[in-house]
């Protein structure tokens, strides 16, 4: 049976291995006859001079001998061919253009510039293999005329020749000679260097026996060479040089990130500062990981000499596994450099000019890998590691040898690093790169589309930057809005491929469905219950999640960027029997959490767990209006107010009530009607339009009355007397507080005889009677504070009693016990308690610190409480305070 691999990545490699191929295998017969045997005879020279040099003339004789050993030529020959293919596979990542008009150019090698730059790099290896490998050469003005853009050429054949004269001084016959007389090494490593290479040299039992001694005491008497002159100036630099191979950074400034920065380099500190040798940037695709890692590696890189020699890398070593690229013409395929461990090695060797470690057996590169490492603080960045199926690199990367450092970036997390997560970026940040990529691609923008697009990316920078570069084709912003929302656009495609095939049939994949279903994000325990998960799934589902990057993680809370929610809603939508029970179970517990009051003031005791679930009941709400009962809809209207209250969005109240109202009255349900009733009078009371209030609370005490609901009719009654008291009517405000406080005192019910008796308080103070104010609020105080270890307890009543407090100490000259009553105050209102309160107590506490001579105190919190009082719409409260900030602050 014939086996076929019918993997498209498989399938791909290989065909990019045969081209590849074929591409060197042209290169290499384009080379003449005459200007192999003229390179070949410059190295032997080369050599033959060296050791003339430093052994004598006999020696130099048997050196040159290597030019009719066949073995030699053999070697020469595999080298061409190493230098061909190097050449194509490194070279056509960054100009594969180029790369295939040099590879059909039949007169390429004879050309004349070709040609004198080959025998003048041979015969100076020292002077131009120790430049970068990008450098240009020369100018080729004869190589490929027809080219406008001569630096490309330039750059690509200075590439080749240099390639051609690495692999060629690299053959064991010649490295110890290369090393110890061109390359930059310490003297005292010298000898443990050359010492692997001599093995190396030994092995070679077809070359020439007098050969090879010959080269064998040539290489003793370099390396004797070296050692006596450590001291003084000769080939070594003083200061050696930063190897590294980086690729050129993809993006004009980096912006932002710097938390992690700082994160990443604390980590990549000498030992003992950092016992840490890993680091994983994870996050899905297109969130900065490559990127992140590349600024780091040059900021090292270009900050070497301002350093602390301790901190300093020598050497920077970046391999590559990325697959696809994605661009603003869509995903585009890259040659995978990096497959399996042997990649590593070659990318080492090659940065660091070691390729006895290429050369060597497979038996013995471990540990001349490990070795070289050894020899300086290298920095090594696995690229995309994902995408290597090889064990051994995860193996390699965990048993690195000090002074090493690495940093992997993933999309999935490994277990043996210290990770740092990547979500999306802050708007500021984000709002820096659109206008950076808008300028690039001319791209304007109107007002308020650069929040649209931060909005609906998440802050995924290859995401926005994909955006800005699809509108400088010409599409509108709404299209562009569209195809972000769209699962199978090349930007979701991009950033998600591969990534649910490892989740399918596990709790993990239920969770991510379950993640689409909530407005923006839910606690563990929910998700495991909409999922229907036992604890040990849940958390094992969990840790899949974020291993893999799909998640993101605050507190005890989940969420999903926008563009892996689109992903996430599109996996729903293919398995409806898991979404619709799902959905049915997050909104059973949502309704559980918000469970109906046993009696109209225990209303005032709900538990605020569900405020966490604020955004989910708003969604809830929508949803039970259109497949839910009523009774769904008064349960989870009434905990939305409740949110809403406390985040400070009250046209959103008088929206939600005023809908859930109509619904209660068209279903004749008196005790929503009244609930929703006092509800809607509150926020227009609050607001100063006490005609609408008080067409509400009648509404409310009717139906309140009709049912014989006793604790709602006294709550409604003193609503009505505050009413009543704002318009100055202060006879008929005590009248509606004496009925509400007989029927408190009827039902013995302590908490709402302390409610009446807060609102008996704000009647004195309004009324000017100071003194009898005090009274009222100090007893109220005096009663919640005997019960201050007793539950249910009205919390939000017995900590605003200090705020009334406050008001009547300014009155009565006693500012700093205002002050403090207002800040005891505010620090519970600030922090679960309701936003229009709030601002009335900084309203307060600045009036406090005015009669304190705290100005620039009360300037801030007189400012704050204004802009509150204008965005709730308090026009009475908002009238006030200005009048206060012109008379006193202005």
């Amino acid at each position: 049976m014939v086996y076929i691999n019918r993997n498209p990545t498989y399938n791909m490699c290989i065909q990019t291995q045969i081209k590849v191929f074929s591409m060197w295998s042209d290169l290499l017969q384009l080379i003449p006859q005459n200007l192999k045997q003229n390179a070949l005879d410059t190295l032997v020279d080369v050599v033959s001079e060296q050791a003339k040099k430093y052994a004598g003339d006999a020696l130099s004789a048997k050196v040159k001998k290597l030019r009719s050993d066949a073995a030699f030529h053999d070697a020469f020959e595999a080298g061409l061919s190493r230098a061909m293919q190097r050449f194509i596979e490194e070279y056509q990542v960054k100009d594969e253009d180029l790369v295939l008009a040099i590879s059909r150019e039949q007169d390429f090698f004879l050309n004349k510039e070709i040609q004198t730059s080959l025998i003048a790099i041979l015969k100076q290896p020292g002077t131009y293999l120790d430049e970068e490998r990008e450098a240009i050469l020369q100018t080729f003005a004869t190589v490929l005329p027809g080219r406008i853009n001569r630096e490309r050429v330039d750059r690509a054949v200075s590439y080749l020749l240099k390639c051609l004269a690495q692999e060629l001084w690299h053959l064991p016959e010649l490295m110890p000679i290369y090393s110890l007389q061109f390359q930059r090494i310490a003297a005292e490593s010298a000898r443990e260097q050359v010492n692997l290479q001599k093995a190396q040299l030994q092995a070679l039992t077809s070359l020439n026996v007098g050969v090879r001694e010959a080269l064998l005491q040539l290489t003793d008497a370099l390396v004797e060479q070296k050692l006596l002159s450590a001291g003084e100036e000769s080939n070594l630099a003083s200061q050696p040089k930063v190897y590294h191979n980086l690729p050129q950074p993809d993006f004009e400034k980096f912006i932002g990130r710097e938390s992690e920065i700082a994160d990443i380099d604390r980590i990549l500190q000498p030992y003992p500062q950092s016992q840490i040798h890993l680091v994983t940037i994870d996050g899905i695709g297109g969130i900065g990981k490559s990127a992140l890692a590349l600024e780091i590696a040059f900021r090292y890189l270009q900050t070497y000499s301002q350093l602390a020699e301790n901190n300093r890398f020598d050497a920077i070593i970046w391999a590559s596994a990325k697959l696809t690229i994605l661009t603003g013409e869509g995903i585009q395929k890259r040659p995978q450099s990096l497959r399996t461990l042997d990649d590593i090695y070659r990318a080492i060797a090659v940065t660091l000019d070691r390729e006895d470690i290429i050369r060597s057996r497979p038996e013995e590169q471990p540990e001349i890998v490990r070795q070289v490492l050894r020899r300086q603080r290298t920095l090594l960045i696995i690229d995309n590691l994902e995408t290597v199926d090889d064990r051994a690199v995860n193996t390699f990367l965990r048993e690195l040898p000090a002074p090493t450092k690495a940093i992997v970036t993933t999309r999935h997390r490994i277990d043996v690093a210290y990770p740092v997560r990547l979500t999306g970026m802050a708007w500021h940040h984000a709002k820096t790169l659109i206008e950076q990529e808008c300028k690039k691609k001319t791209v304007l923008l109107k007002t308020g589309e650069a929040r649209r697009i931060f909005d609906r990316t998440g802050g995924v920078p290859l995401a926005i930057v994909w955006s800005i570069a699809q509108m400088g084709f010409g599409y509108s912003i709404e299209s562009i809005m569209s195809r972000l929302g769209t699962p199978n656009s090349d930007i979701v495609q991009f950033c998600f491929d591969g990534a649910i095939e490892p989740l399918r049939g596990k709790p993990s994949h239920k969770l991510l469905m379950s993640l689409s279903l909530v407005a923006v994000d839910a606690s563990r325990e929910a998700l495991g219950y909409i999922a229907n998960l036992s604890e040990l799934d849940r958390d094992d589902g969990f840790v899949d999640l974020e291993k893999l990057s799909l998640v993101n993680k605050n507190a005890n809370r989940f969420s999903l960027l926008p563009l892996t929610k689109i992903f996430a809603i599109d996996e729903a939508e293919k398995h409806p029997e898991f979404k619709n029970v799902a959905k049915k179970r997050w909104f059973d517990y949502l309704k559980e959490l918000c469970q109906e009051p046993i009696g109209e003031y225990y209303w005032r005791y709900r538990s605020h767990a569900f405020y966490e679930e604020g955004d989910n009941l708003l969604d809830a709400v929508e949803w039970a209006y259109n497949e839910g009962s009523s009774t769904d809809v008064f349960v989870l209207a009434r905990a939305a107010y409740d949110y809403l209250e406390v985040v400070g969005d009250w046209n959103r109240i008088l929206s939600l009530g005023g809908k859930a109202l109509e619904l209660a009255i068209s279903n004749r349900s008196a005790i929503d009607i009244a609930r929703f009733g006092n509800v809607l009078g509150w926020i227009h009371y609050q607001q100063g339009d006490y005609e609408e209030a008080l067409e509400n609370y009648h509404l409310a005490l009717n139906e309140y009355r009709r049912i014989n609901n006793r604790g709602g009719e006294s709550i409604t009654l003193q609503h009505e007397s505050s009413v009543a008291r704002k318009r100055k009517d202060f006879t008929k405000a005590k009248d509606l507080n004496d009925k509400a406080w007989q029927i408190a005192n009827e039902l013995n019910d302590g908490d709402l005889k302390a409610l009446i008796e807060t609102n008996y308080g704000k009647l004195a103070r309004d009324w000017g009677k100071w003194e009898e104010a005090w009274q009222y609020f100090a007893n109220v105080r005096d009663y919640f504070e005997k019960r201050v270890a007793e539950s249910p307890r009205d919390e939000p009543l017995a900590r605003s009693t200090w705020g009334h407090l406050a008001i009547v100490a300014i009155h009565l000259g006693r500012p700093e016990e205002a002050k403090e009553y207002c800040l005891r105050s505010i620090e519970y209102f600030e922090e679960r308690g309701t936003k229009g309160f709030l601002a009335t107590l900084k309203y307060r506490l600045a009036r406090a610190e005015i009669a304190l001579g705290e100005f620039d105190e009360a300037l801030k919190h007189l400012e704050e409480a204004i802009e509150w009082f204008d965005r709730l719409g308090m026009k009475p409260d908002h009238d006030e305070a200005k009048i206060t900030l012109e008379q006193h602050l202005k």
